[in-house]
């Protein structure tokens, strides 16, 4: 028979039975090695027979003194009228009483210090009705009550109960003791069923938990996986996982004092109690806002100086704890000798029942696996066992899971340092590049400056050479003679000015230079400026506008200074200008953070500068690309004659240049910015 037929076969004996016997209530108790009484059927007139895990009204009749003391040692026991037997001081034994037989166990569950708690949860039948509703087994009228035995070893006890007194006759005794016979084939059975259901259930939950370690799974995952197999495959009511969070890493030593600085947190907890369980949310999104330390905190923890079972545990790392008791050693199992106090975590007025289970690594405490049950029990060796393979693969996931975290880890820090190397390797790079392109640049600058100073200087020189030489001839027209004079005349002054550009300039570096601070009107500077450049613009084929304020536009500013700014502006947009172009000079006054200034701009049409030149455009002996092969004159020093004289005054000076749609030419604005009464106590 199957567990299933088995239930069945023992609820027909039990209704039949009832009925021949006229029966107001029947019980079958079935006894376990471990637990004792465990559960029981009950049979009821108008309802069906339920195997169920309701203890209290068997017990109920089992422990009433009237019951206990003479069952202890006889093997059936008839009562015809519980009301005679209220005052009695004991009741007497039956004919074939012996003493009290060893293998009964003098109470009908495991010795605890607390209070019987009977669990409610239902096997494979519901309970159809409450059994102490319907009939008072506390206060029967007759009862007739029998110990079930099978190959010598008592596995349950049968209960006949009438409501009113009757007298038991030899024939309703025999028809119980034939029925109990019978009765415990079924319960063996059932109880075999059950145990090979408990080897399977065992089996796949080590095999779902290898899976899942070798998966690597989440420990949070695993420990849950775990518990809920555990408990099962056990039938107990809880379990929970907790680790020790040691304050020495390397988890030395085991003195009073080392064990101090030990923490037990409860990692996982199943079933999760009301209070603790997660508050539905609206989103997802929302509930997984809830930072770590929130989650750290919820979670239960304790000293380890403040719990004995976990430091039983932390002293031999290779037992179990259990409790109750055994009265005789077990192999795996701590030697409990006297009461030891729990954490309150454990509740062991609630569940008194209790298995820890170390979870260790070579001797280290990693943590503890613990199952609890309300109903005390003693806890078989095979438990112990299955439990200690559970505990196995929960320590191969711990090491496992903190073994991948200082790998990551140490995969993260090697990874950072190797970016931050590569970076700095990419920075140097970048830098020895720009630098290599500067001394590129500089190296070009450097070959046109040679070029430049050399055609500025030779030029001149060849000139007054080719003069002097002509002028030594006797024969010389006195229009010739005056022609190379002014040749002469014109490359010395060429020379003079160069000479004097570079001592302007080396005055401007060091400050030395002296300013003369003049009252202008910029209208009169700007209309003598066009005057005087219309004839030499004219020779380009270009013009000079001035734009001027209708009104007098008065400057306080040093009036050679402005006027050789603007010359060298004008003798730029000169040269590199289109021919036939306009040049434009404006100029206006403006407001900056309440102080009054004068902008002049000088904007022309021509060959433009590139975005690259702009922020070097001003530096000494830098020119436009291709005014050596154009062979425009000069040698890069008039825009760093104007920085520096504009700086002089005070100012600053500033270029644009925009390449013009459609043609091959740009639009250069320099736009000068004086303060139109400077500071000169600065």
């Amino acid at each position: 028979m199957d567990s299933a037929s088995s239930e069945v076969a023992l609820g027909q004996l039990l209704t039949v039975l009832a009925q021949r016997l006229g029966a107001s209530a029947c019980a079958v108790g079935i006894l376990s090695r471990s637990q004792g009484l465990t559960q029981a059927f009950y049979w009821q007139p108008g309802h069906p027979p339920t195997l169920s895990r309701s203890l209290r009204p068997l017990l109920d009749l089992l422990e009433l003194p009237a019951v206990r003391s003479p069952l202890a040692r006889t093997e059936l026991l008839s009562i015809s009228n519980f009301s005679t037997l209220k005052q009695a001081s004991a009741l007497p034994l039956p004919p074939d009483a012996e003493d009290e037989s060893g293998d009964f166990l003098y109470q009908w569950l495991p010795q605890v210090p607390t209070p019987v708690q009977e669990s409610t949860r239902d096997l494979s039948a519901p309970i159809a009705a409450d059994p102490d509703r319907l009939v008072n087994w506390s206060n029967p009228g007759s009862i007739l009550v029998s110990k079930i035995r099978f190959q010598g070893w008592m596995n349950g006890v049968l209960v006949v109960l009438k409501s009113q007194p009757y007298v038991w006759t030899e024939l309703d005794m025999q028809l119980l003791r034939t029925v109990s016979s019978q009765v415990s084939v079924a319960i063996s059975q059932i109880q075999l069923q059950q145990q090979v259901q408990q080897q399977l259930q065992a089996q796949t939950l080590v095999e779902r938990l290898t899976s899942a370690v070798r998966n690597a799974w989440a420990t949070e995952r695993i420990f849950q996986l775990a518990l809920e197999g555990a408990i099962a495959t056990l039938q107990v009511e809880r379990g929970l996982v907790a680790l020790y969070k040691y304050k020495d890493p390397l988890h030395r030593g085991r003195t009073n004092s080392y064990r101090s600085g030990v923490r037990i947190t409860v990692e996982s907890l199943f079933p999760v109690p009301p209070s603790t369980a997660p508050a539905p949310s609206a989103s997802v999104a929302s509930s997984s806002r809830a930072s770590a330390e929130e989650e750290v905190a919820s979670k239960p923890s304790f000293q380890l100086s403040d719990c004995g079972l976990c430091q039983q545990v932390f002293a031999h790392p290779d037992l179990a704890i259990a409790l109750p008791s055994y009265s005789e050693s077990q192999c795996g199992v701590a030697d409990l000798a006297e009461p030891i106090q729990a954490a309150a975590v454990f509740d062991l007025a609630t569940l008194p029942s209790v298995l820890l289970v170390p979870l260790e690594n070579q001797g280290t405490v990693l943590g503890i696996l613990v199952v609890q049950q309300r109903q005390p029990r003693y806890w078989l060796s095979e438990e112990v066992a299955f439990l200690r393979m559970v505990a196995a693969q929960l320590s191969t996931a711990i090491i496992q899971t903190r073994t991948l975290r200082q790998v990551n880890s140490l995969v993260d820090e090697r990874t950072a340092q190797l970016q931050r190397s590569l970076d700095v390797q990419a920075k140097l790079y970048e830098k020895t590049r720009q630098q290599v392109e500067q001394l590129r640049r500089l190296n070009q600058v450097m070959e046109e400056f040679l070029s430049t100073v050399s055609h500025e200087l030779l030029t001149p020189l060849t000139s007054m050479k080719v003069a002097i030489r002509m002028l030594r001839e006797a024969n010389l027209a006195p229009e010739q003679r005056d022609r190379y004079l002014e040749i002469l005349e014109a490359q010395c002054a060429q020379e003079t000015r160069l000479i004097n550009d570079l001592l302007t300039l080396q005055k401007l570096e060091s400050q030395s230079a002296m300013a003369q601070f003049q009252q202008l009107d910029l209208q009169y500077v700007l209309r003598d400026l066009q005057e005087a450049w219309a004839d030499s613009l004219a020779e380009q084929q270009m013009t000079l506008e001035a734009e001027v304020p209708g009104r007098s536009l008065m400057i306080r500013t040093d009036p050679d200074s402005l006027h050789r700014i603007l010359t060298e502006l004008l003798t730029n947009a000169k040269k590199y200008g289109e021919a036939g172009s306009k040049i434009l000079l404006k100029a206006s006054l403006e407001v900056a953070e309440s102080v009054p200034q004068v902008v002049v701009s000088l904007t022309n049409t021509g060959a433009g500068i590139a975005p690259e030149e702009i922020p070097v455009i001003f530096e000494k002996f830098r020119r436009g690309q291709g005014a050596t092969q154009k062979a425009i004159p000069g040698i890069g020093l008039g825009l760093a004659l104007v920085k520096g004289l504009a700086a002089h005054l005070s100012g600053a000076i500033a270029v644009t240049s925009q390449p013009i749609s459609g043609a091959d030419l740009w639009k250069t604005c320099f736009t000068l910015t004086l303060p139109q009464a400077p500071d000169l106590s600065r």
